[in-house]
């Protein structure tokens, strides 16, 4: 397994996402300037964790179809020491009360064209480097996805 930082996977998607934008102009990325450089490494697969978050950016971004705000930000978990944090909010339509139970089942998707793996494949992921996923979603406002994983212990940045 490799040694992956949160920011360099982050930075990965964030680039990647940041392409795609080029040819939608209609939504905008605000903030990623909130990672903490200083977080140490996690241990796990650095390829999944893109994918988780270029999961978690593509639907955000989606979701958002006249536009709106992307915020990315990680840090320590500061009731669990040990523990890294990944917050990835949106300014969209927010996830329906209804929906929210069923957001990371196989197959369960709200959208036209989806096939409903995105979140659940992405939740296989975070479990499987021992992490947690937690939603908060209100309806016109957004959703905000706050994933922790166990820092490497002893580790430095």
């Amino acid at each position: 397994m490799d040694h992956p930082g949160l920011g360099g996977s982050i930075g990965t998607a964030f680039r990647m996402r940041e392409e795609a934008a080029a040819y939608e102009p209609d939504w905008v990325l605000c903030d990623a300037t909130a990672l903490d450089p200083a977080l140490p490494p996690v241990l796990g697969d650095a390829n999944a964790l893109q994918q988780v978050v270029l999961n978690l950016l593509t639907n955000s971004r989606e979701a958002m179809v006249g536009g709106g705000e992307i915020r990315i930000e990680t840090g320590p978990v500061a009731e669990r020491r040990g523990w890294l944090r990944l917050s990835i909010a949106d300014s969209g339509p927010g996830i329906a009360p209804e929906a929210l139970s069923k957001i990371f089942d196989p197959f369960f998707t709200t959208k036209v064209e989806g096939t409903g793996l995105g979140l659940s494949v992405s939740y296989g992921i975070v479990r499987d480097h021992q992490g947690t996923v937690d939603v908060e979603s209100v309806p016109g406002k957004g959703t905000t996805f706050v994933l922790t994983f166990p820092a490497i212990p002893g580790a430095a940045a």
